[in-house]
């Protein structure tokens, strides 16, 4: 704590005037704290500041407060010896008493004169203990007191946002076998494999070293859209704040422009994350609950996890990401970041210029066991018997069948748990594959635009979502990948990438530029992961890019055809697009819209 700072502004004050900033820290810091002024009994018993139990409003900490206006000296005994004997005259019994003075007792005679007097309220039976607090030792009290409070308030900030995100995306508990690459390595448990390495960091830790002399681990945790990143990052939290360390937990969208500064900004943020306005507007508590803060992370070994870093705003400006991580590396603190694959891969170097900084985890697409153990938790939440198309759905996966029914819908949670709930509603999404695609992209978009733990904010891509509003937004982009499937169909064989399906940043600006308008930012496009980066153009060095699953394109290209934007097909169309395309048009002529 800043001593000489708080030390000035609380010995200062005097009568009265102490007493009220006594309770205004001790309010900020302490639950159910008020002044005796608000209750005459007590302040005629000598408490200028109470604290009562929430259950039976009855005095748990009694505080008589002295503010002299001179330095403390040996003539002083006899007006605290008074306030004493009035206490245990006057007040009911209570558990704690504190004497409190705005001068500090350096004449060790004068302070075993008050502590043997204060010893009789004890005697007395009047309190269970009592506490002289002359200003250094009520400075120290309130720093112990404010370092206990941050705590307390970090890891409430952190279970609110989790418990928020949770009822917002009706999500199911985390699962832990989610499986993931590290340097080309299959691995599988990536928040128990991230907590195993933060031990070992501790355990071979010299507490002695703080701030930019710590290497703790770092992790960019990176995969598309749906893979449950924030959800993860979460239990990630949990796990290790069960070690007993401390969480903090950051939405990318709410980080301040400050943070991308220096250590200062990102610890303010810190601080503006977990305090309430009521608690800010308190200068001095919230000094002191900055400095508790500051030694909380030189002290110990929190952790700082920064959701989506691709809903920031800034998230297109390497200088300004390399100022977050410098300032992360001046905390000396282990963190965790995650972003979307498709904006990493699109500029791998601004993300880690020489690859030291992080350590790259990428997600990868689940296994059938994790997907059937993943709507059997489902069911079990619902807590009631399946229904025969969840039934059915559920053998489809547990069978190994999930790609011949759906197709290129990426194995993940987001995606699978869109699936179970129509088969729980008793649809058969198999029988309506054309329809369900469009219902995917439309919620995905809608998902995209909207942060998943930054209420009400809006996220990635934000120039069509302002442009437009999110609901037209979707359909400008669904007719921009259509428009883009009808170029890479028709466009000369000799042009074609062997695949088919990789094109250039180039023939991608072309379809983009109608939506995006000047916009320079093609990440705009990238980030509702329709499209993904497939590296660059060996001659030219463009950056090439690709649908991120195929049946995307046969879905794009078969709606376009139905639209009447694309008519050469012949035998040009895949099995799968052609799927689609008769599913479309049958649909058409039942008097139903396009999906």
């Amino acid at each position: 704590m800043r001593k000489g700072k708080h030390r000035h502004e609380i010995g200062r004050a005097a009568g009265h005037d102490f007493a009220s900033i006594v309770e205004d820290l001790l309010a900020a810091i302490l639950p159910n704290i008020t002044q005796s002024k608000h209750l005459l009994q007590l302040d005629r018993e000598g408490i200028d500041v109470y604290q009562f139990e929430s259950e039976n409003f009855q005095v748990s900490l009694a505080v008589q407060c002295k503010g002299f206006e001179r330095e403390w000296h040996s003539s002083r005994l006899k007006d605290v010896d008074k306030e004493i004997k009035k206490f245990i005259k006057k007040a009911k019994p209570v558990n704690e008493y504190w004497l409190v003075l705005n001068r500090s007792i350096l004449d060790a005679e004068d302070r075993k004169t008050i502590e043997d007097a204060l010893a009789t309220v004890v005697a007395a039976g009047i309190a269970k203990s009592t506490k002289l607090l002359d200003l250094d030792k009520f400075i120290k009290e309130i720093g112990n007191l404010a370092d206990e409070k941050f705590g307390h308030l970090s890891k409430q900030s952190r279970q609110t946002l989790a418990s928020a995100y949770r009822e917002r995306m009706a999500a199911i508990d985390y699962l832990p076998s989610v499986p993931f690459l590290e340097d080309r390595e299959a691995r599988s448990d990536v928040t128990s494999h991230i907590v195993g390495t933060l031990e070992a960091y501790v355990k071979r830790s010299d507490a002695g070293h703080s701030g930019r002399y710590r290497k703790p681990p770092r992790y960019l945790v990176t995969g598309s859209f749906g893979f449950g990143k924030t959800l993860g990052l979460h239990a990630l939290g949990d796990l290790w704040a069960q070690k007993d360390q401390a969480v903090y937990f950051f939405p990318a969208a709410n980080i301040s422009d400050r943070a991308f500064v220096n250590s200062a900004g990102l610890l303010a943020d810190v601080m503006t994350q977990i305090v309430d306005d009521d608690l800010a507007s308190n200068q001095l508590a919230l000094s002191i609950l900055q400095d508790s803060c500051k030694h909380a992370f030189r002290t110990s070994y929190p952790l700082l996890l920064i959701d989506a870093i691709d809903e920031s705003r800034f998230w297109h400006n390497p200088q300004r990401l390399a100022m977050l991580w410098g300032s992360i590396g001046e905390l000396g603190i282990p963190a965790v970041v995650t972003v979307r694959d498709e904006l990493y891969e699109s500029r791998p170097l601004e993300f880690d210029p020489d690859g030291t900084f992080f350590t790259r985890l990428r997600l990868t697409d689940w296994d059938h066991p994790l997907m059937t153990q993943f709507l059997d938790q489902f069911a079990a939440e619902r807590g009631a018997i399946p229904p025969e198309t969840f039934r059915r759905f559920r053998d489809v996966v547990a069978t190994g069948q999930y790609e011949e029914h759906y197709g290129d819908i990426p194995r993940r949670p987001l995606f699978l748990g869109m699936l179970a709930e129509d088969a729980w509603q008793g649809e058969a999404p198999e029988r309506e594959l054309h329809r369900l695609y469009g219902k995917y992209f439309r919620a995905k978009l809608q998902r995209d635009w909207t942060s998943s733990t930054a209420t009400g904010r809006l996220v990635r891509g934000e120039v069509l979502a302002e442009r437009y509003g999110t609901e037209e937004a979707a359909e400008v982009l669904i007719r921009m990948m259509q428009e883009l499937a009808c170029k890479l169909h028709l466009r000369p064989l000799e042009t074609t990438a062997p695949d088919g399906l990789t094109f250039t940043e180039e023939l991608l600006r072309a379809c983009a530029s109608t939506a995006l308008g000047p916009s320079d930012r093609i990440e705009d496009v990238l980030l509702i992961s329709l499209v993904q980066p497939s590296g660059r153009d060996p001659i030219t060095r463009q950056r090439t890019y690709r649908f991120a699953h195929k049946s995307f394109y046969d879905w794009f290209l078969a709606r376009a055809l139905v639209a009447g934007k694309l008519t050469a097909v012949g035998d040009q169309l895949s099995p799968t697009a052609r799927t689609f395309f008769e599913q479309m048009e049958a649909g058409i002529q039942r008097g139903e819209s396009l999906p």
